[in-house]
């Protein structure tokens, strides 16, 4: 479950921020610290940052049960970035705040000055709560990410907060298809009007993580399990 986590996250996570690595590129990177051939030139960021986002995930299981601080965030988000090519080209600043209005954005968003405030806020209003569910932490996801906190990596730190939550408050986690990102964006933008398209995208990811669960389970103990098809009908 562990390799499963690694790969599949950095891959997909990775993917929804534009990397191009393949899943099968992914898994050889983590696996031997090689990259497999490919037919187009590989982006040294692309191949960095999934290094570095599996960094990040041993950081978060390390410190699951941690509760939520700007320390730990910006920590975060220092280990995904530091190295890239944006981090070398001055770009991207890797654990520090953005401190001017981010070009790569249109949308409303806090003046740089105002993030620490905004964060803290999120942050405090979130620990406050003695239960936790899935809507508090997606919650908390959406105005992350509508903060914009940082110039880029947001979305890829945003993800790895849920992981770590989800795993801190006993709730299935879950690893979103980047397949379906258009859903998750459209989901973001519209919470907390509308909650049903971003809870359904990560509704369907926790029942793939409850089948991966169900398939680890059966091969430790050599039990049959079910088909995806079987898996399917189950849930509908």
């Amino acid at each position: 479950m562990y390799d499963y986590v690694q790969i599949d996250f950095a891959y997909s996570s990775s993917r929804m921020a534009s990397n191009r690595l393949t899943r099968d590129q992914v898994e050889t990177i983590f696996r031997t610290g090689k990259v497999r051939e490919s037919f187009e030139p590989l982006k040294v960021s692309d191949l960095i940052e999934v290094m570095n986002h599996c960094v990040c995930v041993d950081y978060v299981l390390d410190h699951v049960n941690e509760p939520l601080t700007q320390k730990l965030i910006q920590h975060l988000h220092y280990l995904l970035m530091f190295g890239t090519v944006d981090h070398r080209q001055k770009r991207v600043t890797p654990g520090v705040y953005r401190t001017e209005m981010t070009k790569r954005r249109s949308r409303p968003m806090p003046e740089p000055s105002k993030i620490n405030t905004v964060i803290n806020y999120l942050i405090t209003n979130y620990e406050i709560n003695d239960e936790v569910e899935l809507t508090d932490i997606l919650d908390f996801h959406a105005q992350f990410e509508k903060a914009v906190p940082f110039e880029d990596g947001n979305g890829r730190v945003g993800r790895m907060i849920m992981l770590k939550e989800c795993l801190r408050h006993g709730i299935t986690p879950f690893i979103l298809d980047d397949k379906k990102r258009n859903q998750y964006i459209e989901g973001l933008q519209a919470w907390p009007a509308e909650q049903e398209t971003l809870t359904q995208v990560v509704e369907t990811a926790q029942r793939r993580f409850e089948r991966q669960i169900r398939r680890h389970h059966s091969a430790e103990t050599r039990q049959p399990y079910l088909s995806d098809e079987e898996d399917d009908e189950e849930f509908e």
